[in-house]
């Protein structure tokens, strides 16, 4: 199934180079939560290739 999310809608704050992302435990994923972080973790665990 398919779902459309318009990612313009919801506040986002973007990289602020806190290099967290690149930590062993968490590697690959951002650890500062904004209104975009919910839209990614979906995208993780549903990949589409």
């Amino acid at each position: 199934m398919n779902k459309i999310i318009a990612i313009n809608a919801g506040p986002r704050a973007g990289c602020i180079s806190c290099f967290g992302c690149k930590r062993e435990k968490t590697y690959g994923k951002c650890v500062c939560r904004d209104g975009l972080s919910e839209v990614l973790d979906t995208s993780l665990e549903n990949p589409l290739y």
